[in-house]
């Protein structure tokens, strides 16, 4: 539905101020629409809904592993911080994090 926040935030660039074509209803029910559950689910990851789902299950393994091999990522200049978590180096990602 939308990508590249940085062009739809900008307020002279984005679509969103200035649409384009005709207005088309969103059907969010489609199976399409499924395309939110992924990113939904790894954003939990980093702001869960309580100290309780962060700390129970595999999560309470996984994510200080994850926050561990950010950290690696950020040392050795294999992600980057600004302005948002940015993969630079595909293998780091194939074989620390994935």
């Amino acid at each position: 539905l939308m990508d590249e926040c940085d062009v739809l935030l900008h307020p002279l660039r984005s679509e969103l101020n200035f649409p384009v074509g005709p207005k088309e209803p969103l059907d969010l029910s489609t199976p399409r629409a499924h395309r939110w559950g992924l990113p939904m689910h790894l954003f939990d990851a980093f702001f869960p809904d309580s100290l309780e789902d962060a700390t129970k299950g595999k999560a309470s393994v996984i994510l200080p592993k994850l926050e561990a091999e950010i950290q690696k990522g950020y040392a050795g200049k294999q992600l980057q911080r600004s302005p948002h978590l940015v993969l630079l180096q595909v293998p780091f990602y194939e074989k620390n994090i994935r």
